[in-house]
């Protein structure tokens, strides 16, 4: 038996609580944010598309703040490019995967298991 009082649970009541105790960020707050440059340590991230555009600048963020980045894209050369950025930055060594994930067969895709 527990010493609630015989008051029926509100999970209303818990709700409240969490809600109170939690500021909600400023605008300042979110532009002034700076992550420890490890934040990402410990963390495996696969990028698609990670040959150019977004997924590049995506692959380049999380290396740089520790992760170990699976570079995933259709164009090995571009793969090939974003692996060397990451190791001239210091970054841990990516793997590469160079794959169509819209024509890839299902075999194909039990190869990125192993």
């Amino acid at each position: 038996m527990s010493d609630n009082n015989n008051q029926p649970f509100d999970p209303q009541d818990n709700k409240k609580t969490v809600q109170s105790s939690i500021q909600p960020l400023t605008h300042d707050d979110i532009r002034s944010f700076v992550p420890s440059s490890n934040c990402l340590d410990g963390k495996t991230i696969l990028v698609t598309g990670a040959g150019d555009g977004i997924g590049r600048v995506a692959a380049l963020t999380y290396a740089r703040y520790g992760a170990t980045v699976l570079l995933l894209g259709r164009t090995s050369s571009k793969l090939e490019y974003v692996y060397d950025e990451i190791e001239s930055l210091g970054g841990k060594q990516p793997a590469m995967l160079p794959m169509n994930l819209e024509g890839a067969t299902y075999a194909e895709m039990q190869q990125l298991e192993g």
